[in-house]
């Protein structure tokens, strides 16, 4: 399914919306169930448009037909139209996405800047061992001309 993410993201903001999970699992027909599954194809459209096709949010909720997916959009739709309290789910609904993409933006952020420091750390790390195998070739390098110097004066005193 290529619009997964979209359709979970979905999914987790009606839940947070205080509708039922179970509705997402079974077909049951209770008016409770019904209602979750016509705000998530409700919510899905209004959110993303046609970028989610009607099949996908249907095969999402149980392998429906589009058919009823359109009946559950235009249903709500309806509902907004005429209930006010239906315009405030609805409301209510659309702020809760926009709060949860921009605190999925914000932890992509904080992932996104946590990976940079690492990276900045490794750089730091690479270059400070840089600096100590080049200090440590010069110590080798001292210790050789040392060792040097040793086995000339000790020739010098032989001879």
């Amino acid at each position: 399914m290529k619009n997964k993410s979209k359709l979970d993201f979905c999914k987790q903001v009606i839940i947070e919306g205080g509708y039922l999970p179970k509705a997402f699992e079974t077909k049951y027909k209770t008016t409770q169930m019904v209602e979750t599954r016509q705000w998530f194809a409700w919510l899905c459209r209004e959110k993303f448009g046609k970028q989610i096709s009607l099949s996908e949010i249907a095969r999402y909720l149980g392998n429906y037909n589009h058919a009823t997916v359109i009946h559950s959009i235009n249903t709500k739709k309806r509902q907004i139209e005429l209930y006010q309290g239906e315009k405030k789910i609805a409301d209510n609904l659309m702020r809760k996405a926009i709060a949860y993409y921009r605190l999925q933006q914000s932890d992509v952020m904080s992932i996104e800047s946590k990976i940079l420091s690492i990276e900045d750390h490794i750089k730091d790390d690479a270059t400070m061992e840089g600096w100590r195998r080049l200090k440590l070739k010069e110590n080798l390098n001292e210790l050789k001309e040392a060792v040097y110097n040793a086995q000339h004066v000790l020739l010098e005193k032989e001879t």
